[in-house]
């Protein structure tokens, strides 16, 4: 119900009214997912280019600073990997300076997420997003 609510108060175009109103098998944004696919992945019905996309948005003082989308009720999580073979939990933290870490972070609300990992002085890493 918190992700349908969500989608009702999102809705470009307010004709959204009632729970009832988003119904699984329909497709918002016309990407060839439906509804009950897009709360599954954790993505925003409204948008059809929007998937579950992690970005590397720079790295300062050898902390990376990572964004994605989040949606209300879902958990994200994020491994890496310095040879994209093996992968581990890559711990984050919500705070600029890296402080704080969580293994993973549950949504509550719908919003882009600005996480902090970490890179030191690695020549190069991988990242890869999952959610829950």
């Amino acid at each position: 119900d918190a992700w349908e609510r969500d989608m009702i108060d999102f809705d470009p175009d307010d004709n959204l009214r009632t729970l009832a109103d988003v119904r699984p098998g329909d497709d918002f944004d016309g990407d060839g997912l439906s509804n009950l696919m897009e709360y599954l992945a954790g993505t925003y019905a409204f948008d059809r280019l929007d998937g579950l996309n992690l970005a590397l948005k720079e790295v300062v003082n050898q902390v990376a600073r990572l964004e994605f989308l989040v949606v209300t009720g879902h958990t994200y999580s994020i491994q890496s990997s310095v040879d994209a073979r093996s992968w581990v939990e890559q711990p984050f933290s919500l705070n600029t300076n890296g402080s704080g870490t969580v293994a993973a972070h549950r949504a509550d609300s719908v919003t882009i997420l600005n996480v902090y990992v970490p890179v030191g002085d690695l020549p190069t890493a991988f990242f890869k997003l999952y959610v829950d």
